[in-house]
């Protein structure tokens, strides 16, 4: 199976060679030419950071694409920076899109609901780590510590 980037490298070389485009390479690869347009969009970002983000981070292709629609080069380098601890998500991204794009006289709009089956999951393999006594190296203790105090955070506010 092709990561991103050999994915997208991939798809232009054949438009390149073939002379097509972006339609016709959908047509024959079964996708639609959004498609083949957003997988081509990483291709924007600095090939270093998709290297390294693909390869050993095995970041998802969405998640690449929404970071290459990042207009801000430093909004987009912190989010790159969250992609290398593991903690970015195509809806931050999307979100914190929104944010640069919204004007400033625009009222802030609520986060849409939020639901708990990703916590029930790392709940579930959380206890799974502390019964099997896995080690936990420094970087993953302090991921840990970060979504402890995020939680706290969230309990603390309850009674406001």
């Amino acid at each position: 199976m092709l990561n991103p980037l050999e994915e997208a490298t991939g798809i232009q070389r054949l438009i390149e060679k073939r002379g097509w485009n972006q339609s016709q390479a959908g047509e024959v690869l079964g996708k639609s030419r959004g498609e083949i347009s957003s997988i081509l969009k990483i291709l924007t970002l600095p090939t270093d950071i998709l290297e390294e983000l693909t390869s050993e981070r095995g970041v998802a292709r969405n998640t690449l694409v929404e970071l290459a629609r990042v207009p801000d080069p430093v909004r987009r380098q912190e989010l790159i920076e969250q992609a290398r601890t593991g903690q970015l998500t195509v809806k931050a991204i999307r979100l914190g899109r929104a944010d640069l794009e919204r004007p400033e006289s625009a009222p802030t709009r609520k986060p849409s609901g939020f639901t708990f089956t990703s916590v029930d999951r790392m709940a579930q393999r959380l206890s799974e780590v502390r019964a099997q006594q896995l080690p936990l190296n420094s970087e993953d203790r302090e991921r840990l510590r970060r979504l402890r105090a995020e939680i706290d955070q969230v309990l603390g506010d309850e009674n406001t």
